[in-house]
């Protein structure tokens, strides 16, 4: 018998390949960083203080103690001599008495001032006079501001 002809073999189906996933990146391992420290900030105005000092001065005249000074000792200059002499008298009273009577009436008015010396970050001393009590003590940390003092707010020393 003959044989049949043989069939021919039956193309296999080409089954769908899926691409391969790309590999996930590597990532370097690094390790676990340091807290970060704050930075502190310089501050060319700020320093510290150093000295607080109370300043005792004589008032200023108005005038007043002056004049009536002069009157008086242009009364008593008055009762001394005769002729040019106390005319000379008159003159010479009145000159000394306004001067004792000015200074009298500063002495009667005292102000008190405050000076208060900050050694500034760079080295060079300030120093600021004011005339009410300060609220500063040697040791605090001060920014000077427009001629008048502040806390630093915590900027470097």
């Amino acid at each position: 018998m003959a044989e049949a002809p043989a069939e021919p073999a039956p193309k296999p189906t080409p089954v769908p390949v899926k691409p391969k996933p790309a590999p996930a990146p590597v990532l370097a391992q690094t390790p676990p960083l340091a807290p970060v420290q704050a930075v502190e900030r310089y501050c060319p105005d700020c320093g510290v203080v150093e000295r607080v000092e109370t300043l005792d001065r004589r008032g200023k005249g108005s005038g007043l103690g002056a004049v009536a000074g002069g009157v008086v000792g242009g009364l008593l200059g008055n009762q001394v001599g005769k002729g040019k002499g106390k005319d000379l008298a008159t003159i010479a009273g009145a000159v000394i008495g306004g001067v004792a009577g000015h200074n009298v009436e500063r002495n009667m008015t005292p102000t008190t001032r405050y000076r208060i010396t900050v050694r500034m970050n760079d080295g060079n001393l300030r120093t600021l006079e004011q005339d009410t009590p300060p609220e500063w003590m040697p040791g605090d940390q001060v920014r000077v501001d427009g001629g008048q003092l502040t806390p630093s707010g915590g900027a470097a020393f």
